[in-house]
């Protein structure tokens, strides 16, 4: 059976634990046995944009898949663990150009939102379900952990 951590390009040929990557929204480390990983926004209060839960997942993945690490600990940087939502980029009205494109085709895209809640239209539940499952999948990732 192939291995998938050695199929795939953006591995070239490394162990995924060894892999370099750059997160926008939270840092990760290993220390001995412990990954830390540390939401990294202490300026908004580590508040979570589209990237978080993605680059969470990712995050929980590569420190569950790492056979030095046996406790996963995350941690938020600054004053506060997590304020919750960012919700800075509408009040903001496109003054920052690369969150605003991150936020587009997701839950928190208000094309999305008009889109998936028609107030002429019946209320589907299950477009509710979608919506919250694609956005919590990063967060739901910590409790699938097997470490």
């Amino acid at each position: 059976m192939a291995d998938p951590q050695t199929e795939s390009p953006q591995y070239a040929g490394r162990d995924r634990e060894d892999r370099e990557v750059s997160y926008r929204t939270l840092t990760y480390e290993v220390t001995g046995r412990v990954a830390r990983i540390t939401f990294d926004r202490p300026e908004r209060g580590n508040a979570i944009t589209a990237d978080t839960p993605i680059e969470l997942a990712d995050a929980v993945e590569r420190a569950d898949l790492d056979p030095r690490v046996h406790v996963i600990l995350v941690a938020g940087r600054g004053k506060g663990f997590c304020g919750g939502y960012d919700l800075s980029i509408f009040a903001e009205n496109g003054e920052h150009p690369e969150e605003r494109a991150a936020v587009t085709g997701s839950v928190l895209d208000p094309v999305v939102q008009a889109r998936n809640h028609d107030p002429s239209g019946t209320w589907d539940p299950m477009i509710d379900y979608q919506m919250m499952s694609r956005f919590n999948r990063g967060f739901a990732s910590l409790l699938h952990a097997n470490k």
